[in-house]
Formats: structure tokens, C-alpha cells, sequence
């Protein structure tokens, strides 16, 4: 990929506390973005102790098969409620930094 170039990898936040990558999946599914659409996903959890449900830290990172499909994500995704009652402003997405 050329430094110009649009990034493939994006940085979801806004993510509830509650959910897990199985909903996200089939949330980004429903959108169009299926498995056939992103290569790797990682939703940080926070340590919890035994027997307690484990919470996300509120955010993951996303990395699509094409810059195409990384695009088409982050227009399709902005404000998304992700299991809310309602649109939020606080859903961002944003291309991953480069090192």
C-alpha cells in the first residue's frame, strides 16, 4: 500500500460495553460487510474477575479485503446505533494509523 493510499485497516469507536464480536459480525452482515468483506477484527476486552460478563473497552479495529470495502464501511457504519435504541454521534470510524 502506498503512504497515499486510503487505509484498509479502521478503527471503530463507539462500540457499546456489551457486545461481543458475534453481534458486531452479524450487525456489519446486515450491512453488507460480511466475512467475505473483513480480514481480521479485535474487540479489547476489560479483565474481569471470575464469573462476571466481560466488557470491551469501546472500541475495535477492522481490517477489509479492499480499500473499496473499507470505504463503503466507514459511509455505512457512521452513527450507527450498534444495538442502541437510537442513532448516536458517538459511533466514529477512522483509518488506523500507519508506523
Amino acid at each position: 500500500m502506498e503512504a497515499d493510499s486510503p487505509p484498509t485497516t479502521l478503527m471503530l469507536h463507539g462500540v457499546p460495553g456489551s457486545r461481543t464480536v458475534p453481534e458486531l459480525r452479524a450487525m456489519f452482515a446486515g450491512l453488507g460487510f460480511g466475512a467475505d468483506c473483513i480480514d481480521f477484527m479485535k474487540l479489547p476486552q476489560h479483565p474481569q474477575p471470575r464469573g462476571q460478563k466481560r466488557l470491551n473497552k469501546g472500541y475495535c479495529s477492522l481490517s477489509f479485503t479492499s480499500i473499496d470495502r473499507a470505504e463503503g464501511f466507514a459511509t455505512a457504519i457512521q452513527h450507527h446505533p450498534l444495538g442502541r435504541d437510537a442513532e448516536v454521534p458517538r459511533v466514529l470510524v477512522a483509518g488506523a494509523s500507519t508506523v
